[in-house]
């Protein structure tokens, strides 16, 4: 099997998004979806997707989204505050990976 790498783009997103919201799905989107199809998938209204990605074509099926996500209990979740001195994001202390993914060139083509 020969390894692969692959570079991964990790995004905060738009620092003017409301701090109503700490957990989002970054999406992107694939040709034959729109701003409907979307929503009834991500179980989010239009408008509030809308809000959060202003100024995107949600009809030209591409792009990169961002969309406010339910916690485990099935609501949005505020942004945590607090001491920002250690360079951190307030209620995030980092990010771990708990094991390393290799796919196929198979996987990887579909």
């Amino acid at each position: 099997m020969t390894a692969l790498n692959v570079i991964v783009n990790c995004s905060c997103g738009n620092q003017h998004i409301s701090k109503d919201y700490s957990l989002f799905l970054t999406y992107p989107m694939f040709p034959g979806e729109n701003l409907t199809s979307l929503a009834l998938a991500t179980k989010t209204s239009s408008k509030l997707i809308q809000m959060y990605n202003p100024g995107d074509n949600f009809s030209a099926g591409t792009g990169l989204l961002y969309i406010p996500t339910r916690d485990k209990f099935g609501n949005y979740p505020p942004m945590p505050t607090g001491d920002l001195s250690d360079g951190a994001l307030a209620g995030f202390l980092g990010i771990a990976v708990d094991k390393s993914t290799e796919f196929s060139y198979k996987e990887l083509a579909q």
